[in-house]
């Protein structure tokens, strides 16, 4: 059952859309993340303008 399954495996991985799927996981993530990331500094910025005490530690990438 394992050798049956195996092949079927490997066709999944390497088959275009998994392929594109992959991709598209692993560029589009950071990507999507990016923004996110942006606007939480963004208002953690503003909440120290307003007096609020807010402080994040600095994001080191």
């Amino acid at each position: 059952e394992s050798l049956l399954s195996l092949p079927g495996v490997l066709g999944l991985v390497t088959s275009p859309s998994s392929a594109t799927f992959l991709a598209a996981a692993y560029w589009g993530v950071p990507l999507l993340a990016w923004p996110m990331q942006g606007d939480e500094l963004d208002s953690a910025r503003r909440a120290q303008d307003l007096g609020m005490g807010f402080t994040l530690p600095a994001k080191r990438w």
